[in-house]
């Protein structure tokens, strides 16, 4: 109950704030509104570049899938952990021919995108 007696005793009191107290204060507030601010613009700005981050994927994988005269036919190695060469095979153990694409637009990276072809 103690505090709630300074409060209505803060309350009633005839004398203010002082001035430096509220400058504190305003000082304070207009702090957080700058953060505030320039937290949402951020937030904006990686919003829009991870648009357009996901949009320059989608364009890459969509040439990727409708790609058909550039393909390369042929073995593609694949190693393991180890460094041992790893096939793709059938479930009978038979090499599986594949067809794959090469294309290094994706975020700067080289990325290789390869189909089963049909014998």
């Amino acid at each position: 109950m103690r505090p709630l007696k300074k409060l209505r005793a803060k309350l009633r009191a005839r004398q203010g704030e002082s001035l430096t107290e509220v400058l504190v204060a305003v000082l304070i507030a207009a702090l957080s509104l700058v953060i505030l601010a320039s937290m949402v613009s951020s937030s904006g700005k990686m919003i829009t570049a991870s648009g357009e981050t996901m949009d320059r994927y989608v364009q890459a994988e969509n040439r990727l899938v409708t790609q058909t005269g550039a393909s390369v036919n042929g073995s593609v190695t694949l190693r393991d952990s180890a460094g041992q060469p790893v096939r793709l095979t059938d479930d009978d153990g038979t090499a599986v021919p594949v067809q794959y694409y090469i294309d290094d637009e994706i975020g700067g990276c080289q990325v290789v995108s390869y189909k089963v072809r049909e014998s």
